[in-house]
This record gives structure tokens, sequence and C-alpha cells, in this order.
């Protein structure tokens, strides 16, 4: 009795899987009724914290401390033209300048926040799963039509909280 309870949680994934996914999809369902009734749900990969480093890396093109040092010698080069700019009263161009430090500024809080977070990913151990990838089978029907509608989705959920972090059409 104890085996087939096994295989009959292995085929539809866990509970908690299961109420994420069906949590995510009524946000995304118009029908006020969404009624969802899972196929299966199994785990079919995961993300660990060395895989988070290597996509920030990949994102970015360059190591992080570069991109922030090219921003900041950008920063400065445009500070100074600024002076200039002030020294000599060209209004206009002191603006279009200063809206262009702003965006320089903005970009280099924003490198700050990914490195800070690329940080986190390498101070933890590589193999530590961040976020599950769970396939599911599900189907609901269409108040509209009255017909029964199946979807094949991949699920990105986060360990720690349980929750879906995004989806895509299998």
């Amino acid at each position: 009795m104890s085996f087939v309870c096994l295989l009959l949680s292995a085929c539809t994934g866990s509970g908690s899987d299961e109420k994420a996914i069906w949590l995510y999809e009524q946000h995304q369902s118009v029908q006020a009724d969404f009624r969802f009734y899972p196929d299966y749900i199994k785990q079919v990969g995961v993300i660990t914290a060395k895989d988070s480093v290597s996509f920030y890396e990949h994102a970015m093109g360059r190591p992080i401390n570069t991109l922030m040092q090219e921003n900041r010698r950008e920063l400065q080069n445009l500070l100074q033209l600024q002076t200039v700019y002030v020294q000599n009263d060209m209004e206009l161009q002191r603006e279009d300048i200063s809206e262009q430090i702003r965006k320089l500024e903005d970009v280099q809080i924003w490198l700050g926040k990914v490195d800070m977070q690329c940080r986190v990913y390498k101070m933890m151990l590589p193999q530590k799963v961040l976020v599950r990838k769970v396939e599911c089978r599900f189907s609901y029907n269409d108040l509209l039509s009255g017909k029964k509608i199946s979807e094949d989705k991949i699920y990105l959920l986060h360990v720690a909280s349980g929750n879906v972090l995004s989806s895509k059409d299998k």
C-alpha cells in the first residue's frame, strides 16, 4: 500500500508545488472561478548558486567590476565636461550633460546591486539549489466555451518561499 502512495505522490508532485502553481495560474487567469486539475507535476531540473553567478556573468558580457570602472570613468569625464560648460555659461549643453550624468549614476547604482547579488551567490555553496524547474500538465474548464483545456508548462519555483517565479509553455 505504501508503495502505491509513493508512486502516486511521485507522479503528481508535492502538494506545495500544486498549490503554488494553482495560485500562480489563478492570478494569470481572467476567470473568477478558475478550477485547476493537475494531471502530473514533476521536477525536471534545478538552478544552483553556481548557475546564478554564471547567468549574471553571461548576461553582463564582461565582469561587473570592469563595467563599474568604465561607467565610473565615463561619469568622471562628463562631470569634468559639465564644469567646463558651467564656466563658459553654456546652459543648454549643461542641461544635456546633467541628464546623461543622472542616467550614469542610476546605472552605477544598478551595477552595484548586481555586484552585491553576485557576491551573495559566490558566498553560497556552489551546489546549493535556489530554484527548482517543475513541469506540470493541467487542465481547466473554459467558462466561455465550456471546453476542457489542457496545458503543459515549465515553472520556476523558488526553493525558500515555494512561490512560482515564472512559467513558460513547454
